[in-house]
């Protein structure tokens, strides 16, 4: 009996050997999970009360062992190791599932996520949509992750968030008003000395006021003598604190029908031809006139007309001469109009006779600082309105219009990117200025908004626009949108109220030579719809505040985004198989899954690192990483096989000690065997 005890010991520690062998073998396989082998004692089965010597070993079970290998780094993000509990799930091309712990994927021809062996990764999909809100449903089923390479789909721009500071230390950039003298009684051609201009009829009916205070603040009177000229106006404005004015005074001679000779403020002109109809060589004429101190002339030959300008305001008086007396007035005439730059010719014009001399008033531009207004105590002043019109009562133009290439019309600025229908970039720029209170108002947080888009204006049209000419900074199709901002005395902004973003509903996409580029135009008035349809977009500035502090963007984002090309595939630690994009986009393509059994040992190893279900290890439970007690999943990295080398020398010594044993076990049964044969 000995030669069969001795023999299941040599057959035991050949298996040790061979189980031991392989271990070792597989120390640098990825994945690999080192085996035990579990021995029996073997017994008759009626063995008695007595006890028995026992019929050898029996190898009961070869047995894998499931404990985690060390994670080793690489650099190839399709390397997969599972920290934790769980297995990969993988497919052959016959629709076979198979187990593994070995992470080592990579793209086959079609795109699919594979193992090194060709099996297919599998995972749970995700919806058409580039990105996910949730995480798929693991109950909605397994597929075969794969990757498409196709360029990203452009993604207009529908949405700008922004959220800022505004400085409320800072100063202001525009406001106040400039006063005009747009008066019926100004710059218009009088008969006689008169200039138009009347002394005020009362005291202190003109004044200079400040809004910033409550109640307004008076800062000046004005007021100057009976026929005083537009530059005696403008000296006396100009000496009040925060206000400067200027002025000029522009007149033109038209249809001359004398030979007589002609005097400037009781000076003559001698530029003078008598057989001339038209009053001597225009063009010399104008020469003579701009020789004069302060004076400019220009004559048009087209409509014979000579505009002379006295730059400082002065009156300019006219008068007709005959050539006995040039200093008395004589027979003749001519017509003379005033003029009030930038606005329309005056409608009177003046014919000087024999006798008669005209004087022709200049006109007067106030500039106030901001916050500073000019009103009108005594509206039933006629000659007040007949110097300075309607003398304004409210905050309807500033002083320096907003102009986004004039860096002092805006306190800040801020851009972003944004995209058209076609994918192509332009940037659109917010400009903010702080605005000063007005007569009614004494509130100093209020600030305005200017969005343009590539440096055009997307706001309402502008009646200024020239169709025949092509668009420019110059030459703007629609006008500067704009957004009033008002905050509270604790810096929060009250207007415009959260969810009432500001609509931009005029931008026409264009080339860089200003020209439309083909993308989706707007829809005037039309909110975003899903999917977008027009160029239209919001810009929500929710959360932004006025604290005197630095002007900063504590956020800013848009949700457009240009053609992308696939450059990078990462797997997140929840087993999101991302793609990252050359315009900086991401789109998930899949989620890992992983499978859980509750028996681990009870899968079949079919080699190359994998198993197969079995019944013995109970159904496979999948679903995604880092859920229903599976680890998680590291990028970038690879499991390594959990074979401890030295245990296994050391098992080897010990197997090749009991191979020897149970050798030495059979040799002494067969001495004995010997010993009996000799007798």
């Amino acid at each position: 009996m000995s030669f069969g005890v001795g023999l299941t010991g040599l057959k035991g520690a050949q298996t040790e050997l061979d189980v031991r062998g392989h271990n070792i073998a597989n120390a640098g396989t990825v994945g690999f999970k080192q085996s035990r082998v579990e021995f029996g004692d073997l017994y008759a089965a009626n063995v008695s009360t007595n006890g028995s010597a026992g019929q050898g070993v029996s190898v009961n079970k070869i047995a894998q062992q499931f404990n985690g290998g060390d994670i080793n780094f690489t650099e190839n993000n399709l390397d997969l190791a599972i920290n934790g509990e769980g297995f990969f799930v993988v497919q052959s091309d016959l629709g076979e599932q198979f187990y593994t712990r070995s992470g080592m994927f990579s793209l086959n021809s079609e795109g699919y996520i594979v193992t090194n062996t060709g099996e297919q990764l599998q995972g749970f999909g995700v919806a058409e949509e580039l990105q996910l809100d949730t995480k798929p449903n693991p109950s909605g089923g397994l597929g075969s992750i794969q990757i498409d390479e196709a360029d990203m789909a452009p993604n207009r721009t529908t949405d700008v968030d922004t959220q800022f500071n505004l400085n409320a230390a800072d100063e202001y950039k525009t406001g106040g008003l400039p006063a005009s003298t747009t008066g019926t009684g100004i710059s218009v051609a009088q008969t006689g000395l008169t200039n138009g201009y009347q002394a005020p009829t009362g005291t202190n009916v003109i004044q200079v006021v400040n809004a910033g205070t409550s109640p307004n603040q008076v800062v000046s009177d004005v007021s100057w003598s009976a026929n005083a000229s537009a530059f005696d106006i403008a000296a006396v404005v100009t000496g009040i604190e925060g206000a400067t004015a200027s002025a000029s005074t522009t007149v033109q001679l038209t249809n001359w029908n004398t030979a007589q000779n002609a005097t400037l403020d009781g000076l003559p002109l001698t530029t003078t031809d008598p057989a001339d109809a038209n009053f001597g060589v225009g063009s010399a004429l104008a020469a003579e006139i701009s020789g004069r101190a302060n004076y400019s002339a220009t004559y048009d030959a087209a409509t014979d007309t000579l505009t002379v300008v006295n730059a400082l305001g002065n009156d300019i008086s006219l008068a007709i001469n005959d050539a006995a007396d040039p200093v008395s007035p004589g027979a003749g005439s001519m017509d003379v109009a005033g003029v009030i730059t930038g606005t329309a010719s005056a409608a009177a014009t003046t014919t000087p006779g024999a006798g008669n001399e005209v004087t022709v008033g200049g006109y007067v531009d106030i500039i106030l600082d901001p916050g500073l207004y000019l009103v009108n105590n005594d509206s039933a002043t006629a000659q007040n309105a007949a110097v300075f019109g309607a003398v304004p009562t409210n905050d309807t133009s500033v002083i320096r219009a907003f102009d986004a290439t004039d860096s002092e019309s805006y306190n800040h600025q801020t851009s972003v990117t944004i995209y058209d229908s076609l994918g192509n970039s332009h940037v659109m720029t917010e400009y903010f200025v702080k605005e000063p209170p007005t007569l009614t108002s004494t509130n100093q947080n209020i600030w305005s908004m200017y969005v343009l888009i590539d440096g055009y204006n997307v706001g309402d049209a502008n009646p200024a626009y020239d169709p025949t000419q092509p668009e420019s900074a110059t030459n703007q199709q629609n006008l500067a949108l704009t957004q009033n901002l008002t905050f509270d005395t604790t810096g929060q902004l009250t207007f415009p109220n959260a969810g009432a973003p500001l609509l931009v509903d005029d931008w026409v996409p264009r080339d860089v030579n200003g020209n439309p580029n083909g993308a989706d135009g707007p829809v005037p008035g039309a909110q975003p719809t899903v999917p977008p349809t027009s160029s239209n977009l919001l810009i929500d500035i929710t959360g932004s505040t006025q604290h005197s502090s630095t002007f900063a963007i504590n956020s800013l984002a848009q949700d457009g985004f240009g053609t992308g090309t696939l450059v990078e595939i990462d797997v997140d630690t929840d087993g999101q198989v991302i793609g990252r994009y050359t315009n900086s986009e991401t789109r998930t393509f899949a989620y890992v899954s992983m499978a859980n059994f509750t028996n681990e040992q009870g899968l079949i190893p079919v080699g190359d690192t994998q198993w197969r279900g079995s019944s013995a290890a109970g159904e496979a439970v999948i679903n995604l990483p880092g859920t229903a007690a599976l680890g998680k999943i590291q990028s970038g990295a690879l499991e390594s096989s959990n074979v401890d080398i030295s245990d296994e020398l050391v098992g080897l010594i010990v197997a090749q000690r009991n191979y020897q044993a149970n050798a030495k076990t059979i040799e002494t049964e067969n001495t004995i065997s010997q010993t009996i044969l000799n007798i």
